[in-house]
């Protein structure tokens, strides 16, 4: 009974032994097992790195807008541009998705690695510019439906006055204005007719905008409110041809000097006549500084059915003061069927 008790204290000794107090000491120090950071292989846009061409597309085309000038007639200039349109991709770096595990938290977080030499395109934009050719020298074009030719040096002078026409109603205060080139295809811009304007108060660039696109700013017309302003030493007249012929034009020119001591503002004059081909015409004169004068014409169509004899109308003035009433002037002249001989009217001040 003696020897088994023997075995057994033994082997309870050998439990406890150096062996296994090496065991425990190192999982003291070493600590329980933890997750290990992992790649989920995801990947990712990093950085931008660049601007990429894809294509590039040039097309041939022109601009018009408003030539400025001084006097009654507006001037449009025509020029040749190119037109380039460039495809381009923004270029990133390539970044991969690490998996991580906070040793002090335990917490899983996301960390991102770039990889070198890899790339990802982004985005796509596109983004046009012109470059200007030069004048677009004695080329045929039609603007709003009339045939016209440029100059030697691109211009077009509306001799007939069709840009004003429409601004006759005074309701109108802009007109949309297309011009076809049978090879190179259309453009449009808006012409504006600004009655009062705040010049002084403009950005250069804005001033640019006016000169290329505001009638009365590409005729040298100053329109900038005045004060103080008066118009009792305002001094003016009107004229047309004696006789006028169905079927043409004739020109209806109004002058206007300023003998006071202050400006004239913003000064317009306007026909009242029961003929409806020459009633509502209107005069653009501006602003007329002291000791200064200023004349304005409108080129007038008689149709073919107009009634022959004689024409009365009369010619109304306004500045920024309102209606001038003692300077209403007396309009007349006849109409009549045949040729008649005489001066040519007036030629257009040159831009």
């Amino acid at each position: 009974m003696s020897r088994p008790r023997a075995h057994t204290l033994v082997c309870r000794r050998c439990l406890v032994g150096p062996a296994c107090w090496v065991a425990f000491a190192v999982l003291l120090v070493t600590g329980p097992a933890r997750p290990q950071d992992v790649s989920t292989g995801i990947r990712r846009r990093g950085q931008f790195l660049r601007t990429e061409l894809l294509r590039a597309e040039t097309e041939q085309t022109y601009s018009c807008a408003l030539a400025p000038t001084s006097g009654s007639y507006p001037t449009l200039l025509f020029r040749r541009q190119e037109r380039v349109r460039q495809h381009e991709a923004r270029v990133y770096e390539v970044v991969v998705e690490d998996r991580v595990t906070d040793a002090e938290t335990g917490r899983d977080g996301i960390t991102y690695r770039a990889l070198p030499g890899e790339e990802i395109r982004g985005e796509t934009t596109t983004r046009e510019t012109a470059r200007d050719l030069g004048a677009f020298a004695d080329a045929p074009f039609v603007v709003n439906g009339i045939a016209v030719q440029t100059d030697a040096a691109g211009l077009y002078v509306d001799t007939a006055q069709a840009l004003l026409v429409p601004f006759d109603d005074l309701s109108v205060n802009a007109l949309d204005v297309t011009v076809r080139h049978q090879e190179l295809g259309t453009v449009s811009f808006r012409v504006t007719r600004y009655l009062t304007l705040r010049w002084q108060e403009k950005r250069p660039d804005e001033r640019l905008r006016l000169v290329q696109t505001d009638l009365l700013v590409a005729l040298g017309a100053d329109f900038e409110p005045l004060t103080p302003a008066g118009h009792e030493g305002l001094r003016v007249s009107v004229s047309m041809p004696e006789s006028v012929v169905c079927g043409q034009e004739c020109v209806v020119r109004v002058e206007a000097r300023n003998d006071g001591k202050r400006p004239v503002a913003c000064l317009v004059a306007r026909i009242f006549g029961r003929h409806a081909w020459l009633s509502g015409t209107t005069f653009y004169l501006g602003n007329i500084p002291a000791g200064t004068h200023r004349n304005f014409e409108r080129v007038i169509h008689i149709p073919n059915g107009a009634d022959l004899g004689p024409v009365f109308a009369a010619v109304g003035f306004w500045d920024i003061l309102g209606p001038i009433r003692e300077a209403v002037q007396p309009l007349s002249g006849t109409v009549v069927a045949g040729a008649i001989p005489g001066p040519a009217a007036p030629t257009p001040a040159a831009p």
